[in-house]
């Protein structure tokens, strides 16, 4: 009888272990889709914002500038 209870209790353990690691990988297969919108538009209003007000003067080094 404890041989039987025993096996039950690994049993369950086991399928405990094996739920956690699906949703683990249903969170990573299945992200949110993220569609941010600035003043009522796009990414693209704004990158349009940015080269309105942004200081070019104030740059040191050449390169892009890079937003997130």
């Amino acid at each position: 009888m404890k041989k039987i209870i025993i096996l039950f209790l690994l049993f369950f353990a086991q399928l405990n272990f094996s739920q956690e690691l699906l949703m683990e990988f249903e969170v990573i297969t299945s992200p949110d889709e993220n569609s941010p919108k600035f003043e009522g538009g796009s990414v693209l209003k704004f990158y349009e914002f940015i080269k309105k007000e942004f200081n070019l003067n104030k740059i040191t080094k050449a390169g892009t500038i890079t937003t997130s």
